[in-house]
């Protein structure tokens, strides 16, 4: 059993926070060589903007594209 927890592990050294409610920053971090990336809907975005945010995200993380990067 610990063998195969070892195998899902993954260091992450780097965290990218992305405001969801600049597509042009959420498109851009899919090529950015991070490997976690925080895709941010609170102190980011203004409240007038966070639904708008929001369908952001949801259409970024359903194109795709991120490769092998943790999406939070």
């Amino acid at each position: 059993m610990l063998q195969s927890m070892t195998e899902t592990l993954r260091p992450r050294r780097s965290c990218l926070a992305v405001p969801g409610s600049n597509p042009r920053f959420l498109e851009k971090a899919k090529g950015l060589a991070a490997d976690q990336v925080f895709l941010d809907l609170e102190d980011a975005c203004a409240p007038l903007v966070k639904p708008e945010a929001r369908k952001n995200i949801v259409a970024a993380l359903n194109e795709g594209g991120w490769g092998t990067k943790l999406r939070v």
